[in-house]
């Protein structure tokens, strides 16, 4: 349970930083990082979402350091749950931005880091969402038992 804590804490901590230095740039300088694009999700920009999901994952996990192995588990469960709204969320944005790029006939986009932010942010929602889950369907004890 430990290992999970400290991974999930770890991971949710870099989405934090990720998508808070993508949400400070349009904050403070007024346009999104690189110029990539934003797409809205209830009248606000989705990354303001991601970024709101990735401190909520963040908090649930530093506050259970501690408690008891119950109260831990609901945390996972919370966790799953936050993880998977997260996915769909950065899924649709990934989705977004292949349409757009196949949609209209675009030249390959030349992407700093290689890939669209939102893929990024996918690859971090979903590895917290395959860890929680599978924590929560094994349980604590086997977990550890099948790691050791």
């Amino acid at each position: 349970m430990n290992s999970y804590l400290k991974t999930t804490l770890l991971i949710s901590w870099g989405g934090v930083l990720f998508t808070g230095i993508i949400c400070g740039t349009k904050l403070f300088v007024g346009d999104w990082l690189l110029a990539e694009p934003s797409p809205y999700f209830l009248w606000f920009p989705s990354w303001w979402f991601c970024f709101g999901l990735f401190v909520a994952v963040f908090l649930s996990t530093a506050l259970s350091h501690g408690k008891s192995e119950k109260q831990k588990m609901l945390t996972v469960s919370l966790n799953t749950v936050i993880a998977f709204l997260g996915s769909l969320l950065a899924g649709r944005l990934v989705a977004e931005v292949i349409l757009a790029q196949f949609g209209q006939d675009l030249p390959p986009a030349d992407y700093v880091i290689m890939f669209p932010w939102s893929l990024y942010v996918l690859t971090l929602f979903t590895t917290i969402f395959v860890f929680s889950a599978t924590l929560m369907l094994l349980g604590p004890k086997r977990m550890e038992k099948s790691a050791g």
